[in-house]
This record gives structure tokens, C-alpha cells and sequence, in this order.
């Protein structure tokens, strides 16, 4: 039943503080077994295996990298990578596990340095954006890799981590990076986000990102009169007045009243306020 399940797992938790190579034995000997018996999930053995290397990698990380490399399993030996992946976290094992790099097949390069690159962010983003800048990362994990580090630099220096992923962009991927700013910043620091984007001064390149935090101040957040103001960033005319089209279609059911008040003294483009008003026969 679940006590015994749960007996079971604390056993082999305290074996593994103790012994952690004889667990990893026992892990990939009884794989079938355990999984049959239902004793621990496949799942449960893959962290078990994460907590396995984590601690024979603050024992001894040279051998942590030899019992890695001789897992045959592919997701046993990504879930392994993720325990030596947060030996980062330590400086003193961080220069032996970057030291280790090279040895990690060309196949699981990317996905062992985003392991790396998220665990050290969460602990110090600055120095984990410096160090992936010096790192030649598989083009398909690039984009991962910065915003994980992003992620996890934006709950305490979202400036700093808005220049610096915006800065590691390829051009043709700038306006989807501004796309997850304005999706996961907002809801923390409207304010702050908004003035990130219009000191960036990135022009239409931005358009989407503005739409979409419009559309979040207002059907988010209920606060159509900043999402009025904001309208006014968009460069594009007709994806400005896309956007008005669908503040108003909003706002005209929330309070119609207000929608017109707004509309007369809003610091709108040429124009703007007439097409609006044009739309809605106002």
C-alpha cells in the first residue's frame, strides 16, 4: 500500500545519502522490476537518479562524470545530468564541472548546458548570462538556454535581464523575445515594463509585444485607460488601430460612458480617434 511505498522510498533516500554508487547499481539493475511491481514509478526513479548524482557529485565529481557516461539509457542519463547540473550552485565544484564539458556527447550538449545555464540562474543570473555568452551552444537550445536565464533574472533585476535577452537576440527573433518580456514582466511591474520597451526604443519590431500588453491591461488586469495610452506605442497604423478596435469592442461593454471620456482626452496618433469613433458611430 502507500506506507510501504512509502517506506521504501525512504530506505532507499537514506542508502543513497550513504551510498550513492551502490543505488545507481540497484537503480539501473532493477529498472524493470521496481516499474512492474509498482514499488516506484519510472518518474521516481529518474529523480531518485537526479539525487544519486547530486550527491556523488559533491563526494567526488570526476567519478560522478564516469558513472554518468556509462548510463546507456538516454533519459536516465539526462535525469543523471540534472543532479550534476546543480552541483553549479557550489563554487568550489562549479570549475570541475564546467572543466567536464567536453566530455558530454554532442547529442545532449544543449540540454546539459540549459541544465546548467537554469540551475546557476536561479542562484546568480548575472554570472550565468556572462558565462553563456562564452559557451557555443547548439542553435536549437540558444533560445532555451537565454530564457531560462532570463526567467530567473527578472525577479530581481528585470532591467538588466530585459537588455541583456533582448541584446543576445538574432535579428529575425527580436520580436518574439520582446513577445515573452511583455508576457511574463507586466504582470509583475506593469510600469517598469512599459518603460523598458519605450526606452528600447525598437520601433515596429515591438508592435506585437505593445498589442499583447494592451490587450493584458485590459482584459487582464481591467485597467483599459492604460491600456489606451499604451496603444499609442504601436508604430504600425493598422495594427494601432487593430488593437483600439479591440480595447473598445471591451471597453464599450464594460462602461461605454468612459470609453468616450477616454477616447476625447486620449493623446492618440492623427486620426486614431476619429477612426475609432468612426467604428462605434460615436
Amino acid at each position: 500500500g502507500r506506507k510501504r511505498t512509502w517506506a521504501i522510498k525512504e530506505v532507499i533516500r537514506g542508502w543513497a545519502n550513504q551510498k550513492p554508487g551502490e543505488v545507481l547499481t540497484w537503480i539501473e539493475e532493477s529498472k524493470g522490476l521496481v516499474e512492474e511491481r509498482k514499488i516506484l514509478t519510472r518518474g521516481e526513479l529518474e529523480q531518485h537518479l537526479n539525487d544519486v548524482f547530486l550527491r556523488r557529485a559533491r563526494l567526488d565529481i570526476d567519478e560522478a562524470f564516469t558513472r554518468y557516461a556509462q548510463l546507456d539509457d538516454p533519459d536516465l542519463q539526462a535525469q543523471a545530468f540534472s543532479g550534476l547540473a546543480q552541483a553549479v550552485e557550489d563554487p568550489d565544484l562549479r570549475a570541475a564541472l564546467l572543466t567536464r564539458l567536453p566530455e558530454i556527447p554532442e547529442t545532449q550538449r544543449g540540454e546539459a548546458l540549459n541544465r546548467i545555464g537554469k540551475t546557476w540562474a536561479w542562484d546568480n543570473p548575472a554570472e550565468a548570462a556572462r558565462w553563456i555568452e562564452t559557451v557555443e551552444a547548439p542553435l536549437g537550445s540558444r533560445e532555451q538556454i537565454d530564457w531560462n536565464i532570463f526567467n530567473a533574472w527578472r525577479h530581481s533585476e528585470p532591467n538588466a535581464a530585459g537588455d541583456w535577452f533582448a541584446a543576445r537576440s538574432p535579428e529575425d527573433s527580436l520580436s518574439t523575445r520582446l513577445n515573452q518580456i511583455a508576457a511574463n514582466w507586466p504582470n509583475r511591474d506593469y510600469a517598469a515594463a512599459r518603460a523598458w520597451l519605450e526606452k528600447g526604443e525598437f520601433g515596429e519590431v515591438a508592435d506585437e509585444a505593445v498589442a499583447n500588453m494592451v490587450s493584458y491591461q485590459y482584459a487582464g488586469r481591467k485597467k483599459p485607460e492604460e491600456s489606451l495610452e499604451l496603444a499609442g506605442m504601436i508604430v504600425s497604423e493598422e495594427r494601432r488601430r487593430s488593437t483600439l478596435n479591440h480595447l473598445f469592442q471591451w471597453w464599450t461593454r464594460v462602461d461605454g460612458e468612459a470609453a468616450r471620456t477616454h477616447l476625447d482626452s486620449a493623446a492618440l496618433p492623427e486620426g486614431d480617434a476619429d477612426y475609432v469613433r468612426a467604428q462605434f458611430g460615436w
